[in-house]
C-alpha cells in the first residue's frame, strides 16, 4: 500500500548523485494581437472578452490627456498581426536606454513572425507612444482603462527588450531503491521579466548541494489525488481554441461568445462557459443535418478560400458555388426530415401527463427547459425539470437527490429535490469520489480540494514543491534538508 511504501522509503538514506547546472534564455512574448489581448486580460485582470474590447475601443478612439487634444492611446485593437512599425520600435529602444540602461536593449531589433493565416491588415496592438507611461496616464483614465492600458504598454515594451537569462539546477537524489529529482531556477539577468512578469510564475530556488553529499529526510508526505475531467472553456480559452482551429477572425471572437450566451446555449458559472441542454439539442440537430458545414475544418477552409479570393488567386463565384450546391441540398432534406423541436418538443422518456394521460415532451422557453403535454394547445399542462447530479442528498433519512438550481439572480447552486421538505443547499457541485475517511460515495468541492458532507473531513491539495519520483507509480512528495549529515 501507499502507507507501507512511505514507511519503507522513510527509513532509507539519501545521497546526492548528480548536480546539473545549465543556463537558459527565456525570450519575450510578441506584442498583443486581438486574441492574446483577450486571453491575457481575462487571466491577469479577470475581464470578460466583451469588456476588454470595449475598453480597448475607448483607448483607441481617444482620451483627453491634459492640455493635449483628444488622442488615441493605442493602435487598432482588431488585428491578427504581430508586425510593429519601425518608428515605434526605435522609440521603445530610446526609452529603454534612458530608463533601464543599454544592457536591456537587444543588439538587433526584435522580429516576430506572423501566423500563416494572418491577414496582416493592421500592426500589433501597442501604445501610440511608449513615453505615455501608465504613471503619466493615471490621472486621465479610469481604473479599468488604466489596467488594460498598462497591460498593453508593458507587453509591447517587453517585446522589444533583451532576453532573460536563468540558471537551472537539477539535483538527483538516490536512496537505496528509488531516485528523486528536484529542479530549481534562478534569474541571472531579468531582461524583459523586469517589465512583464507572468502572473503566478515563481522561480523555485534550491539550497546549495554537492555530489556525494548525504541528506537528511526532513518530511515525507503521501498525497491522494483525483482524476479531473477536462475543464470547461473559459472565454479566454474559447478564444484561443477558435484561433487555433481557424474559426473566425479577431473581429468575430467577441460577437460569437456574446451570441452563444444571449441565446442560452451556455451559462456562465465561476468563470466557465457551461453548455446547456438547449445547446446539446441544437448541436445534435445541426450535426445530424448539416455535418459538412458543422465541421471546424470547413470554417477554416472557407476562410482560406476567401483569402484566396481577396488575393486574386480564386474566383468568388466558384468558391460560393462549391459551397452552395451542397448546402442547398442539405437544406432541402432538413426541411423535410428535421424535427421542429420548438413546436413539437422532444420525447425523452415515457413520462405521461397527469391531466390527460398523453406523453410529456421536452420543450424550451425563455427560462430554460420544461416538460409539456404533447397535446398542446388542447392540454396546457407543464412541469418544471431540474438538472440532476445522480447524487443522493446527504441529509439523514432524506430520499431526495441533489439537483442543480438557479437563483433569481442567475447564480447556480445545488439543493435537494425534496425542497421545501429538505432544505439542504451547497454552493459547490458534488463529485463522485469516495471519501478516504468514512467511505462516503461522494464529496463536495472545496477551496483547497474536497470536503465530505458526512464526516466533514477536508481532503486538501498540497502546494509544496513536488519532486519527480521515478520507478514507482505512486506520487510521493518529499522535502529534503540539505544540511550535511555524517556518513
Amino acid at each position: 500500500t501507499a502507507r507501507e511504501l512511505a514507511e519503507r522509503i522513510e527509513k532509507e538514506r539519501y545521497r546526492v548523485t548528480e548536480v546539473k547546472k545549465e543556463k537558459k534564455e527565456r525570450s519575450p512574448y510578441a506584442p498583443f494581437i486581438t486574441s492574446t489581448l483577450q486571453q491575457t486580460a481575462s487571466y491577469f485582470l479577470k475581464f470578460p472578452t466583451s469588456q476588454t474590447m470595449k475598453i480597448a475601443q475607448n483607448l483607441y478612439e481617444g482620451q483627453d490627456v491634459g492640455k493635449e487634444e483628444r488622442i488615441g492611446l493605442i493602435t487598432y485593437m482588431r488585428t491578427d498581426s504581430v508586425r510593429v512599425a519601425k518608428q515605434a520600435q526605435l522609440e521603445a529602444r530610446n526609452y529603454l536606454k534612458k530608463e533601464l540602461g543599454e544592457e536591456f536593449v537587444p543588439t538587433k531589433i526584435p522580429f516576430y513572425k506572423n501566423k500563416k493565416s494572418s491577414q496582416d491588415a493592421h500592426e500589433a496592438i501597442r501604445p501610440t507612444s511608449i513615453f505615455r507611461t501608465p504613471n503619466k496616464m493615471k490621472k486621465y483614465l479610469s481604473s479599468r482603462h488604466l489596467k488594460l492600458y498598462e497591460l498593453i504598454w508593458r507587453r509591447f515594451l517587453a517585446s522589444q527588450m533583451e532576453r532573460a537569462i536563468l540558471s537551472t539546477l537539477t539535483v538527483s537524489i538516490q536512496s537505496e531503491k528509488y531516485l528523486f529529482q528536484a529542479e530549481g531556477k534562478k534569474i541571472e539577468f531579468p531582461g524583459f521579466i523586469s517589465i512583464y512578469k507572468e502572473k503566478g510564475r515563481k522561480e523555485k530556488i534550491l539550497p546549495p548541494v554537492k555530489e556525494g553529499e548525504v541528506l537528511k529526510l526532513k518530511e515525507l508526505v503521501s498525497e491522494q489525488r483525483f482524476t479531473q475531467p477536462p475543464s470547461h472553456y473559459t472565454e479566454a480559452s474559447l478564444v484561443k481554441a477558435l484561433e487555433e482551429k481557424g474559426i473566425g477572425r479577431p473581429s468575430t471572437y467577441v460577437p460569437t461568445i456574446v451570441t452563444i450566451k444571449t441565446r442560452g446555449y451556455v451559462r456562465w458559472q465561476k468563470g466557465k462557459l457551461i453548455p446547456t441542454l438547449l445547446a446539446r439539442v441544437v448541436n445534435d440537430l445541426l450535426i445530424d443535418n448539416f455535418s459538412t458545414i458543422l465541421d471546424t475544418r470547413f470554417t477554416a477552409r472557407m476562410e482560406e478560400g476567401l483569402d484566396a479570393v481577396e488575393e486574386g488567386k480564386k474566383k468568388w463565384i466558384i468558391l460560393i458555388g462549391d459551397f452552395y450546391h451542397q448546402f442547398d441540398k442539405d437544406l432541402n432534406i432538413a426541411k423535410e426530415k428535421m424535427k421542429n423541436v420548438k413546436k413539437e418538443g422532444l420525447q425523452i422518456n415515457s413520462t405521461k401527463c397527469e391531466q390527460c394521460g398523453k406523453k410529456m415532451v421536452l420543450k424550451f422557453g425563455r427560462y430554460g427547459a420544461f416538460l409539456a403535454c404533447c397535446d398542446y394547445p388542447e392540454c396546457k399542462n407543464t412541469r418544471d425539470i431540474s438538472n440532476k447530479t445522480g447524487v443522493r442528498c446527504p441529509t439523514p433519512d432524506c430520499k431526495g437527490e441533489i439537483v442543480e438550481r438557479t437563483s433569481k439572480k442567475g447564480a447556480i447552486f445545488y439543493g435537494c429535490s425534496k425542497f421545501p421538505q429538505c432544505k439542504f443547499v451547497s454552493q459547490q457541485p458534488p463529485v463522485k469520489e469516495i471519501c478516504p475517511h468514512c467511505q462516503n460515495p461522494f464529496l463536495f468541492r472545496d477551496k483547497d480540494g474536497f470536503k465530505c458532507p458526512r464526516c466533514g473531513e477536508k481532503i486538501k491539495g498540497y502546494k509544496i514543491e513536488e519532486l519527480k519520483l521515478k520507478k514507482i507509480p505512486y506520487k510521493i512528495i518529499k522535502k529534503i534538508d540539505a544540511d550535511r549529515v555524517a556518513e
